[in-house]
């Protein structure tokens, strides 16, 4: 399996869900590294880990935070509702949150979503009683 990773000429992003392995580790595993140098590869690391800086290995880091993507309107039996579906990282919990003013972003939590295989659906029932809504989603230590 190592083999066929280091083989990847064309890696664009790398997931770590933990801490930044050390010097010694990524010597040992040599062959992992060698995609990442002089390659646009992207690193994210989750919120809360450490020995992550600006860069690794010559590529760039980021924070890997929730990402909602439209689940479509659903329109039929429970009638009309808005769906988004949150990818992030196995075993995490995120707090959707909702704001109807743009101006005055004030932010109430709607739902609490345990993403156990790293995504969830939100579902909005209430969406077609108001002219605006605005979602974010929020991580930490929510009990769902």
């Amino acid at each position: 399996m190592l083999e066929r990773f280091s083989e990847c000429i064309n890696l664009t992003a790398a997931y770590f869900e933990s801490d930044a392995p050390n010097r010694r580790i990524l010597e040992v595993m040599a062959d992992i590294t060698v995609p990442f140098r002089g390659s646009p590869t992207r690193i994210y690391h989750l919120p809360g880990t450490s020995g992550w800086s600006a860069g690794f290995y010559g590529c760039p880091t980021a924070l890997r935070l929730p990402r909602l993507a439209p689940a479509g309107i659903r329109f039929g039996g429970n009638g009309n509702n808005f769906r988004v579906t949150i990818h992030w990282a196995w075993g995490k919990t995120v707090r959707v949150e909702l704001a109807t003013d743009a101006a005055d972003l004030v932010w109430t939590p709607l739902a609490t979503l345990h993403l156990a295989d790293g995504s969830a659906t939100f579902t909005d029932a209430e969406w077609t009683n108001h002219p605006q809504r605005f979602y974010r989603t929020v991580e930490g230590d929510f009990k769902p």
